[in-house]
């Protein structure tokens, strides 16, 4: 049987989005009774907070089975935008040509948060095509002109960054003092 992809994007969104709303509300109610049990004294502080890192530990080990990321990604974010516009460009003498047409800029971003501080980036856009390879440097807004035919989409960000980690940013910052 063969899903629509519309539709197989719509299941895997409410997926995703249901895991992270149930996290968060099993984190909220297991902190709630946690705290309520070191209240009652029945656990000391120290044992509480071991308890919270075993709970929370278990949830990441278990969303890495179920999404099927490996250990070392420790974030993975989705982004983009679509715009949509009309643009009319008239001429009052005669001597140039009135212009009407549909534009759109299509943006699509991934990012992936990796252990030891490095993130990697890549992001797609659409462009009109300039010369015989690549897309407009400036802009990624796109005309619907052609009869329906093919669109391109160029790659318009990959990088990758590494933050040294916090500490050791302090402890460079006080030996240039």
């Amino acid at each position: 049987m063969k899903i629509p992809r519309m539709n197989l994007a719509a299941t895997t969104a409410a997926v995703l989005a249901t895991v992270a709303l149930s996290h968060k509300s099993q984190a909220q109610s297991s902190d709630a009774l946690i705290d309520k049990l070191v209240d009652k004294g029945i656990l000391t502080l120290k044992e509480g907070n071991e308890l919270r890192d075993e709970v929370d530990k278990g949830f990441t080990s278990a969303y890495q089975i179920k999404s099927g990321m490996p250990d070392w990604v420790s974030s993975f974010k989705i982004n983009g935008d679509f715009r949509g516009r009309f643009d009319g460009i008239y001429s009052d003498g005669g001597k140039l040509f009135d212009r009407n047409r549909f534009r759109y800029r299509l943006r699509l971003g991934m990012t992936a948060v990796l252990e030891n501080d490095f993130e990697v980036r890549l992001r797609f856009t659409s462009a009109e095509r300039q010369g015989t390879f690549g897309g407009d440097p400036i802009s990624g807004n796109t005309s619907f002109t052609g009869n329906g035919s093919k669109k391109f989409v160029y790659i318009d960000q990959a990088y990758g960054r590494w933050s040294p980690p916090v500490q050791d940013r302090m402890d460079r910052s006080l030996h240039l003092l």
